[in-house]
């Protein structure tokens, strides 16, 4: 399976442990691919496919230490257009996420260039997390510094905006497994920052939601764990993760 996703840091974050769990499930052979500029938004993703900027980090697995290997000065036509993708994702940048009146036309357009490119391929949306609620982030007032808010807007614009896409085959929902963690004894700690999710528990949470909607693989056979990660908080992504699918747009107590 070959999966690639245009996004920011927030599909850096998603992306980060998914050949990983992966490759603990037997699926070593997985391609997969991240266009990454930090904080772009639809708007300017799709300047750069008209334009051919090759202006993205382009993230592919690598092996020992270093999950990850980063070729500069990517043009993200080229890269679409190197494999017969079998997955594109795309996502809002995270403040504009809960804003529906930033995800048109520039969304349509990303569609026709991803489609024309990418033929065989199926379009999914990550859907993005709300800010931990101590976040100083600025953006994070227009929320009124309310997380729940922030992700009712979030889950509201894809209720909107994705679902009734006849282009878009389904969502990772990111955003509502986090937010079921959120329940759980971890409490609001799953960022490194206050909107970047903390390398252990938020980016597993994270990369098994992304691995499960996309691939359809059962990822309660992943043997996968983060460093200083227990079975129990094992147990804890996995029901948050499930949860979310079962149930994307509310938050379910864990």
């Amino acid at each position: 399976m070959k999966i690639i996703s245009l996004g920011n840091s927030f599909s850096d974050d998603a992306t980060y442990y998914a050949h990983r769990i992966l490759a603990s499930m037997g699926y070593s052979d997985t391609e997969m691919g991240n266009l990454y500029i930090g904080g772009c938004d639809l708007k300017t993703h799709l300047q750069n496919l008209i334009e051919e900027r090759p202006l993205y980090e382009y993230r592919t697995p690598a092996s020992g230490e270093e999950l990850w290997r980063t070729a500069m000065e990517t043009n993200a036509r080229e890269a679409f257009f190197s494999r017969a993708w079998d997955v594109v994702t795309l996502q809002q940048q995270s403040a504009d996420s809960g804003k529906p009146e930033t995800y048109q036309p520039y969304l349509n357009g990303i569609l026709r260039e991803a489609t024309d490119l990418c033929p065989q391929a199926k379009i999914y949306w990550l859907m993005t997390w709300a800010y931990q609620s101590d976040s100083d982030l600025p953006r994070f007032a227009e929320f009124d510094r309310n997380q729940q808010k922030m992700y009712e807007a979030i889950t509201d614009a894809v209720q909107k905006i994705i679902l009734p896409h006849p282009a878009i085959s389904g969502i990772v929902p990111l955003g509502t497994a986090i937010q079921n963690a959120r329940t759980s004894s971890w409490g609001d700690t799953l960022t490194r920052d206050g909107f970047h999710l903390s390398m252990d528990k938020g980016r597993y949470v994270a990369a098994l939601a992304y691995v499960a909607c996309l691939t359809g693989y059962d990822i309660t056979k992943a043997t996968f764990l983060p460093e200083g990660l227990t079975e129990n908080d094992r147990a804890i992504a996995l029901t948050a993760v499930q949860a979310a699918i079962a149930t994307p747009f509310a938050v379910t107590k864990l």
